[in-house]
């Protein structure tokens, strides 16, 4: 129990892992964490310009971008020390992981939607609903065999990046 903290998660426990590991890169800097969070939420204005771009064309997909850039709750938040700094990033993510497999439409790109989407789920949990959503709507809007065959790849990747956290608090909490 003491190699796995005694105690299960009871927020999502990604932002644990995610200060955990500049902080041990760096000798315990607060500053580099904290950079490391805004080039996440930079990289998340990119990520959701990539996301709208096929669907919308480039101008909508620059006034996404800019809006995000500009919203002051996500400014904000990438400031300080907070959960929900991630957030934006973890959901631009999932958005152009979703994108991409919605036109590539290959079972790797479903798988890692899937795993985009868990990761999203392990620092705000009720984003697992998005994924296991999806995997219930694609069958129904891209027929039975194609759209199961990627529900299936999206569930495979969900199925990858939630259970270590899983298995994490059943060690904590025998």
């Amino acid at each position: 129990r003491a190699a796995t903290g005694g105690e299960p998660f009871f927020l999502g426990p990604l932002y644990v892992y995610f200060l955990a590991a500049p902080l041990a890169l760096t000798g315990g800097s607060l500053v580099a964490a904290k950079v490391l969070q805004v080039l996440l939420g930079t990289a998340a204005v990119g990520l959701l310009y990539i996301a709208a771009r096929p669907w919308f064309g480039r101008k909508a997909a620059l006034a996404a971008a800019g809006l995000l850039a500009l919203t002051g709750p996500v400014v904000f938040r990438e400031a300080i020390f907070l959960q929900a700094a991630r957030d934006p990033f973890l959901m631009a993510l999932g958005l152009c992981a979703v994108s991409r497999a919605l036109e590539a439409a290959r079972g790797r790109d479903w798988a890692l939607a899937g795993a985009a989407l868990g990761l999203f789920a392990l620092n705000r949990p009720n984003a697992l609903l998005w994924g296991l959503g999806l995997a219930a709507a694609l069958p129904l809007a891209r027929g039975i065999a194609r759209g199961g065959r990627e529900a299936a790849a999206l569930a495979l990747g969900l199925a990858l990046a939630v259970p270590p956290a899983t298995l994490r608090n059943l060690a904590g909490s025998g």
